[in-house]
């Protein structure tokens, strides 16, 4: 895919410097025209974002090292730190729900580290993947660790030894996403065989195979906070949402012409962040996906988004591993327009 290279964070800053290219900068409200929004730009080599739980903490990895970095005046970080301890490419990470100073980590050496960000040393190591940790996510009470791999397994973890509770067997081709429910009873999980499985977190038994499948590769499952629907993006450039009752497809979101690699629910449920490489992101209506998507026009591909936990900041991942951060834009309700 051809990437426009984007303009260099200002050297030694520990703040985030807003994104000075044009075509960046660009927002449309459906058929309402151009709004601007607010993009910052903050380091270089990432390949994940996420909020410490109350949001004043980002993670990303860059290259071995997990990459914290202070966000808001409220933050107890003064500056930006770095988590040492993996061996290679560090993939994925997810903060404890109600520790903001306890963090998992996930690499291309197979491992997952849980860390004490508080002083930057490794808990525990837990091992058990036989490829790349392409995911890993909290159980919503902490005390559970779930983690996806390019092995075709997932496994749920203890946190507090860290031993393996159990795997999940059941996809044919690598695992490429993992989520808990809100109540953390069921576990979602998407793979490059086109498949989303639900499967109960108790005792990690297969509960269901979502019908109506993606035509290609599932690069990104998640549960809605409202618990009754779940959602998958896929290299067949749509978006599925799905009953978590009945595993039924109810609706396809069509409107990337490229692959949509990452999706994510705002925290009230209300909004569906979506990241492609076609140069957009857009965020859904969720009480009506019929209503046109806000869409926000980028220079490069998007590789991945992420709410914080209040809801106002939406960050991505750029194909040319740039973290932006965004006001987060609020669906139009074209029924009071």
């Amino acid at each position: 895919f051809p990437l426009q290279a984007a303009p260099a964070p200002t050297s030694g800053s520990e703040t985030p410097q807003r994104c000075s290219s044009p075509r960046s900068m660009g927002c449309t409200y459906g058929k309402e025209g151009p709004h601007s929004v607010k993009c910052l730009k903050m380091m270089d080599g990432a390949r994940f974002v996420t909020f410490s739980p109350e949001g004043t903490i980002i993670a990303t990895g860059q290259r071995a090292d997990v990459q914290l970095i202070p966000f808001g005046r409220d933050s107890k970080l003064k500056r930006s730190e770095s988590l040492s301890g993996h061996k290679k490419i560090v993939t994925c990470a997810d903060f404890h729900p109600m520790k903001s100073y306890e963090l998992a980590s996930g690499s291309g050496d197979n491992c997952i580290i849980i860390w004490d960000v508080s002083n930057g040393q490794p808990k525990r190591k837990m091992i058990g993947h036989r490829q790349w940790v392409s995911a890993v996510k909290y159980s919503h009470e902490g005390d559970r660790l779930a983690s996806a791999s390019w092995d075709n397994f997932c496994r749920v973890w203890n946190v507090v030894d860290g031993t393996c509770m159990f795997a999940l067997s059941g996809h044919t081709d690598h695992v490429r996403s993992i989520a808990f429910s809100p109540d953390s009873s069921y576990l979602l999980t998407g793979a490059e065989d086109s498949k989303c499985i639900l499967w109960s977190s108790k005792d990690g038994k297969m509960k269901r195979t979502f019908k109506q499948q993606h035509s290609s590769d599932v690069l990104c499952c998640c549960f809605s906070p409202l618990g009754k629907i779940a959602a998958s993006s896929s290299q067949d450039n749509t978006i599925r949402i799905w009953s978590v009752e009945t595993g039924k497809c109810t609706k396809t979101l069509r409107g990337h012409s490229s692959m949509v690699r990452n999706i994510a629910f705002s925290p009230d449920g209300l909004s569906l962040a979506s990241a492609s490489d076609d140069y957009t992101i857009r965020v859904w209506n969720t009480k009506d996906w019929t209503q046109p998507s806000i869409i926000i026009r980028t220079s490069t591909v998007n590789e991945y988004v992420k709410y914080s936990p209040d809801g106002k900041t939406l960050a991505s991942i750029s194909g040319t591993d740039q973290v932006r951060l965004w006001t987060a834009p609020k669906p139009i309700d074209y029924s009071t327009v």
